[in-house]
């Protein structure tokens, strides 16, 4: 906590001390206590956006978009592998053999590889319809031929 939010809590209750019953100094000191809280609430939004800032100034735009998209495709692949992990009985592998684990593990990554590639290609194919609805906010598609979008990717 910061000297300013102490002094913030200080003068709050000081105010509160003179309207408040002794009996309701619970209820002033829980809502003084919830208004803090949405103070540093606030200011860790405030931290978020600036390290986003930076990001975004250090690598570029381009680069920044692809590192977000690499960290949410990672957390996809994640999420998969633990539910895949749990479909095929890898969680408790007490009862399996060596050899019928390593047939589960080589199935997993197969799985995970097939997911990638599609989670990948889903990228790809958002990219270009992007590309496709900013040529068609500039200019009237119909003047365009389906090599023309092609040579945008």
């Amino acid at each position: 906590m910061k000297i300013e939010d102490i002094n913030s809590i200080i003068s709050t209750l000081g105010t509160v001390a003179n309207s408040a019953r002794i009996g309701d100094f619970d209820q002033e000191l829980s809502k003084a206590l919830v208004s803090q809280n949405q103070k540093l609430s606030d200011d860790s939004k405030i931290g978020s956006v600036e390290e986003f800032r930076d990001k975004l100034t250090k690598y570029g735009s381009y680069a920044f978009l692809n590192i977000l998209n690499a960290e949410k495709i990672n957390e996809k692949i994640e999420q998969k592998r633990q539910e895949l992990k749990e479909l095929l009985g890898l969680n408790d592998t007490k009862n399996l053999s060596k050899d019928k684990i390593a047939d589960l593990n080589k199935i997993l990554e197969d799985s995970l590889d097939d997911y990638k590639k599609e989670l990948l290609a889903k990228l790809q194919n958002n990219a270009i319809l992007e590309k496709a609805q900013n040529i068609n906010s500039k200019n009237n598609l119909s003047n365009f031929t389906l090599s023309d979008l092609i040579s945008l990717v």
